[in-house]
């Protein structure tokens, strides 16, 4: 199927329940928040309550990028920042991440503790020690997976970000992890999530 015109461009507040509902259809199987929330009827509403929170302390400090075709319909986000930018407990509270504890149980919330321990591990062990840019989510929307659309905002988006700089990004599925090495990134470690699924760290060089 042809790829079609995309117009690529920085997310606005007004854009955030879009980008939303995107992230929560895009990443409704991945094995990260199948883990964290099993429960298939209940995780589009626990992911849609994290990932507004997360867009709403994100804008304005993150690139959030947008592609719509010509008549508006929004087809794919990435996030891109960089190693240097830190999130503090106000920064939480301000956009309510404290509360999702409430919102997704204490099951899920070990789940996540524990993830976000392994997610740390590997940015330590193998993340590039020197400031870096890091791709912290690209999604598409499921009806345009398959048609170019990942490859074609990966590669704008990337144009992007300061080219000296060395790139670091985390995947959770052998199929993404094929795709970036696609996109001249490789593999720097691997780690098993409760027995459940593979996280992969990449980088990929900056401009010499």
């Amino acid at each position: 199927m042809e790829l079609p015109a995309l117009d690529l461009s920085l997310a606005e507040p007004r854009d955030i329940g879009a980008v939303t509902d995107l992230l929560t259809r895009a990443f409704h199987d991945d094995p990260a928040y199948v883990l964290v929330c099993p429960d298939e009827a209940s995780r589009p509403r626990k992911l849609a309550v994290m990932f507004r929170s997360v867009l709403s302390m994100r804008m304005g400090r993150c690139q959030q990028w947008v592609a719509r075709t010509p008549d508006g319909e929004l087809v794919a986000t990435a996030t891109w920042t960089t190693s240097t930018l830190r999130f503090d407990w106000l920064d939480f509270l301000r956009h309510g991440l404290l509360w999702l504890p409430v919102v997704w149980g204490l099951g899920a919330t070990r789940h996540m503790a524990r993830l976000d321990g392994e997610v740390l591990t590997l940015k330590r062990e193998h993340a590039p020690t020197a400031e870096h840019n890091y791709l912290a989510q690209l999604a598409v929307a499921p009806a345009h997976q398959g048609r170019g659309v990942g490859s074609e905002i990966l590669r704008r988006t990337l144009a992007e970000q300061p080219r000296q700089r060395p790139y670091y990004l985390l995947t959770t599925t052998e199929r993404n992890m094929t795709f970036y090495q696609r996109h001249a990134f490789s593999v720097a470690g691997r780690t098993r999530i409760s027995d459940s699924f593979d996280m992969w760290a990449m980088t990929r060089p900056g401009a010499v």
